[in-house]
């Protein structure tokens, strides 16, 4: 599985890493995306939740997570998002754009039919890249270290079946 890298700007520079899944097809899928906030090492994973979310809630096969439209995924600040949002009130087909930009750097960096961008959004950018296998529902995990301090952030995307994975 190569990790690609693609390095987000902003007020922090942060790398974001994808893992990709190569299947004996010949298919190719972000299986997960990573953003690194310190070379610390993880100690501990704990589901990204929003106010209001109770991880005890759940049940054993249940997650909290971000739903995923258009196969893609993404990574950003949220200065980004609000750069976003005024540039789509300013111009509602921005987006094609960024559409034919990602599905054009997709293939090159992680495989067919992938969709990878790097978008400067206002003084941040939006990491955007191929999710899974495409829409769906997927869980976030921040990694803390030693010092209770998150070191990293990451989606999966529901590529590998624990349940049948050998070791």
């Amino acid at each position: 599985h190569p990790w690609l890298a693609a390095l987000v700007r902003g007020a922090g520079a942060f790398p974001v890493r994808l893992a990709v899944a190569h299947f004996p097809s010949g298919d190719v899928r972000v299986a997960f995306a990573r953003v690194f906030f310190s070379d610390a090492p993880v100690v501990r994973w704990a589901m990204a939740v929003v106010e209001g979310q109770d991880i005890g809630t759940l049940k054993a096969d249940e997650i909290f997570g971000y739903g995923v439209d258009a196969g893609t995924g993404s990574f950003f600040d949220p200065v980004a998002g609000q750069a976003a949002a005024k540039l789509l009130d300013a111009d509602g087909d921005a987006w094609e754009s960024w559409q034919t930009e990602g599905e054009a750097n997709g293939p090159k960096v992680i495989g067919p039919y992938s969709f990878l961008l790097d978008l400067p959004l206002g003084g941040a950018n939006a990491v955007m890249f191929h999710s899974g296998w495409g829409d769906g529902f997927y869980a976030s995990w921040f990694g803390y270290d030693a010092n209770g301090h998150v070191a990293a952030l990451v989606t999966n995307f529901a590529i590998i079946d624990w349940t049948t994975a050998k070791w």
